[in-house]
């Protein structure tokens, strides 16, 4: 019995926060232009990275709702580890790239394996650098 009442919170857990990312991609995409980035200031950065202000937590879940909005942007292909942080600032226009020590991690590889939208997968083309692509749960766009 408790091995199934904990299932059952395991997967009700993973159906809010699913949810909450979702709801966050949405305010993501209704602010995007069709095929443009959306304009400096807007979308879910008020400053330069993610500061001071919310929560660790908090500022994962937004970044994650980029990401998954980045990669959808892009027709849904994976991104090359390498470039998910130089393309994240492309995208969004920054001015600076990313810290991820306002995301609580020192290392990229950390923060993508601890988001539940995003999994790394090896590279084909023999290169030893992995892929960043959506989770199957976070592959189609969320009907609205």
């Amino acid at each position: 019995k408790r091995a199934a009442s904990e299932s059952t919170t395991a997967a009700s857990s993973a159906a809010s926060h699913a949810d909450s990312v979702a709801a966050l991609i949405g305010k993501a995409s209704s602010s995007c232009a069709a095929a443009a980035a959306p304009a400096v200031g807007q979308l879910l950065h008020e400053r330069h990275h993610y500061g001071s202000g919310s929560s660790i937590p908090s500022r994962r879940k937004s970044f994650e709702a980029e990401i998954v909005a980045l990669i959808r942007a892009g027709g849904g292909r994976a991104v090359p580890f390498n470039e998910l942080l130089p393309r994240h600032r492309t995208h969004y226009q920054l001015p600076e790239q990313l810290r991820l020590q306002d995301l609580g991690c020192k290392k990229l590889r950390t923060l993508v394996a601890a988001l539940p939208a995003l999994r790394l997968q090896p590279q084909r083309a023999g290169s030893h650098l992995p892929l960043v692509e959506l989770t199957p749960a976070f592959a189609a766009p969320a009907s609205a």
